[in-house]
């Protein structure tokens, strides 16, 4: 709201950027203002808390790890949200996802994940946008 209400913003026009945690929250945010939201650009994004800890420990473990977690940055349910709210409001935010295929503590499939379930959305809206770019570092 603060943002929307900035004489200097273009309400129509809100661009969302989040790296690692940061692009769950990203989504998350765009999820509650869908269609305030023109874009995300997602950096390395995570799919979730869960699924993140387990990349890095192995199922074994990150199911120890991540058993007393309460989840709230699941990446991948929050844009399910907004795919289902797609046709409704007819509007489904521009996404752009990179990833970096060296980056030690992402796998690329969290960002590919989360392309494939946005991908849901532009069978719904003509002209939707939705690009991954994988840099080397």
């Amino acid at each position: 709201d603060y943002v929307r209400g900035r004489r200097e913003v273009d309400a129509e026009r809100i661009v969302l950027f989040g790296h690692s945690l940061g692009a769950a929250v990203a989504i998350d945010l765009a999820s509650r203002n869908q269609s305030s939201i023109y874009a995300l650009i997602l950096n390395n994004a995570i799919s979730s808390i869960k699924n993140t800890i387990k990349d890095r420990y192995g199922k074994f473990f990150g199911s120890i790890l991540t058993w007393p977690l309460s989840e709230r940055w699941d990446a991948v349910e929050a844009l399910r949200t907004m795919v289902d709210a797609a046709p409704a409001i007819s509007h489904f935010p521009r996404c752009l996802f990179q990833v970096g295929s060296k980056d030690a503590n992402l796998k690329v499939n969290n960002a590919q994940l989360l392309q494939e379930q946005a991908m849901q959305a532009k069978k719904d809206i003509k002209g939707l946008k939705i690009d991954m770019h994988q840099y080397p570092q």
